[in-house]
């Protein structure tokens, strides 16, 4: 009798430990709202007081829309088909003005629809991140904003902004010569009545380390997830000295690039983070009113409709690593060879890249223009193209 009933605690406690793990796995990959708490319509004015803080469904792309005491920042806009829907939200806001545009960095999926924002509404600064890219919507976005004499700058880290009764400082990038397109992300810091935000682009863990290492304040209560919740950001590091409560992450829905990753998840999870995603919950606002407390709430309806974001990712660190595609060393390889292309992402390497595909997912290539005729990009990573 005394074995039966020490078998049967056990039982209990072992269907206990699995169902709170459940629990805890779907935190992570499933948070929703109640219908009550959604945007109440796409025309609601934003208030001149409190913070908004809008994370814009634009698919696997970034756009966050900023307010506080009646003056507005926009942090990126998404694919350049994006930029209409990006407008049109910022119209129905009644936001004719943009006192600040930050550009993060120069991939399509974050600079691609400021081109429309910049000719539609007035903008009164940008500050883009210092790493340039000789790319079509890149080039429009600064040739639109001199036609327009919008001015703007590179971004210095150690500078600060004032947005209403918010404060912003820019922490990243710190490197004068970033390892890639990714690793020049801005990434900015705001501050307001206790509540902090950090928004970073497609900050890389490397990009992270360099934050660290110049000892910047980076603990924030919510974290827009680093490149759409990759597994090559929101490095442990990292997470443990931000500690979010929340993290938001801009993501397509079953994007093709395996974001947000498992590891990703699994360590917003070990930090005790809630996650929320666009991709399930689409436009995501989070309020703090002037009495310091955060409140979220999601409409689902607010969406961009492009789906399109295979093109954003053509020459994306994203594509170095194909969800199904695990990195592997290099070993093997005929001295001869030049660079060796990913089958999977059309991507092709320097022989000691550290992100090479596997040997039955390589093509290898004499010169670059016959890696380019045969359809392939080259690595952000260890060309910097």
């Amino acid at each position: 009798m005394r074995l039966k009933t020490l078998l049967k605690s056990a039982a209990l406690v072992f269907i206990s430990v699995i169902l709170c793990s459940c629990n805890a796995q779907t935190a992570v990959n499933e948070i929703y709202f109640d219908e009550k708490e959604t945007l109440s319509s796409e025309s609601e004015i934003i208030g001149e007081s409190g913070l908004y803080v809008i994370f814009l469904d634009v698919g696997q792309a970034d756009s966050i829309f900023v307010s506080c005491g009646g003056e507005n920042m926009l942090i990126d806009g998404g694919n350049t088909a994006d930029g209409d829907f990006v407008c049109s939200f910022l119209k129905s806001k009644g936001v004719d003005n943009l006192d600040y545009v930050i550009s993060t960095h120069a991939h399509e999926d974050h600079v691609g629809g400021l081109c429309d924002v910049v000719k539609t509404v007035s903008v009164e600064k940008a500050i883009i991140s210092p790493k340039k890219h000789d790319s079509v919507c890149y080039n429009d976005f600064i040739n639109s904003m001199a036609s327009r004499g919008i001015s703007y700058e590179y971004a210095s880290h150690g500078t600060s902004l004032s947005l209403g009764e918010a404060s912003v400082e820019i922490i990243g990038p710190i490197s004068e010569n970033p390892q890639s397109i990714n690793s020049s992300s801005i990434v900015a810091r705001l501050s307001y009545k206790g509540v902090s935000f950090l928004f970073t682009g497609d900050c890389t863990s490397e990009e992270e380390k360099e934050i660290l290492n110049a000892g910047y304040n980076v603990k924030s209560t919510v974290l827009k997830s680093g490149h759409h919740g990759s597994d090559f950001s929101s490095s442990y590091i990292f997470l443990r000295e931000v500690m979010p409560e929340y993290a938001v992450i801009s993501v397509g829905e079953n994007n093709s690039y395996g974001h947000p990753g498992d590891n990703c998840l699994s360590r917003y999870r070990d930090v005790g983070a809630t996650v929320y995603r666009t991709d399930k919950m689409g436009t995501i606002s989070a309020v703090v009113n002037e009495s310091g407390e955060l409140s979220f709430s999601a409409d689902e309806s607010l969406r961009s409709p492009d789906k399109s974001s295979k093109k954003a990712y053509e020459n994306e660190d994203a594509d170095i690593k194909n969800a199904s595609d695990e990195q592997e060393p290099t070993k093997n390889i005929n001295t001869s060879t030049s660079y060796i292309g990913n089958k999977n992402s059309k991507i092709y390497h320097l022989p000691t890249c550290s992100y090479l595909p596997k040997e039955k997912n390589r093509v290898y290539f004499s010169s670059k223009k016959e890696a380019s005729q045969s359809g392939y990009n080259a690595c952000s990573y260890c060309l910097g193209e």
